[in-house]
């Protein structure tokens, strides 16, 4: 039997030193542990079940909040590219607490007014429908409003009606004659974003709709 050491095993995949007892547990209880250590000929389930069971996170604190919900098991911290909430991006990691707010709300469609177009693309993520990691929750939906084009009074209303948060995304390329189709109509929950970074939008969703108004970018 050739025995893949536990550190060995941890530092492979990314892990800090202090994930081994975690690990250890994990094999444990699967009854996969020999040795302080595994089979090599079992690997490949080894790294199965070590993905599905822990929670890799980078070491933020908003990470190490959402990441037990994804993999239901303890966090452990690892390289920032591994993390399973933010995979190393400030974005992301802005986007999955948007994520986990609507969960726990209710909440699933968000209207973004303004914007540039490289801070629109942002939040929209790497995939266009979605980010990766936990902010592609499949249960929000996102709606983004070109803050320079023509106005179009039929869709804003439309727009409106379907939205349960509205961000205006003032100081960013938003002319007037399209942010009044959305500023004027009532809506219960229209919050304004005065600061330009792609983050910026997502904290005000969080904060209007939870009340948490720790940044993300403190996390």
């Amino acid at each position: 039997m050739n025995v893949v050491p536990l550190r060995r095993l941890v530092a492979e995949r990314g892990l800090d030193v202090s994930a081994e007892p975690v690990v250890r547990g994990v094999l444990a209880e699967a009854g996969l542990l020999v040795h302080d250590g595994v089979d090599g000929a079992t690997l490949p389930a080894v790294r199965a079940l070590l993905d599905e069971r822990l929670a890799t996170s980078c070491g933020s604190r908003f990470c190490d909040e959402l990441g037990p919900a994804l993999a239901g098991g303890p966090v452990v911290r690892g390289r920032e590219d591994d993390c399973r909430v933010c995979r190393g991006s400030e974005v992301e990691r802005a986007r999955a607490r948007v994520a986990a707010a609507c969960r726990a709300t209710g909440i699933r469609r968000l209207l973004v007014v303004g914007g540039s177009p490289r801070s629109c693309d942002e939040l929209k993520g790497d995939r266009g429908a979605g980010p990766r990691g936990a902010a592609g929750a499949p249960e929000v939906e996102w709606r983004f409003v070109d803050g320079v084009a023509r106005p179009n009074p039929a869709e804003a209303k439309a727009n409106v009606a379907w939205a349960e948060v509205i961000v205006i995304w003032a100081t960013t390329l938003l002319d007037h004659k399209v942010s009044t189709l959305y500023t004027n109509p009532p809506h219960p929950r229209r919050v304004t974003c005065a600061q330009r970074s792609a983050v910026a939008p997502c904290d005000t969703i969080v904060r209007a709709i939870t009340g948490d108004d720790r940044p993300t970018s403190e996390g």
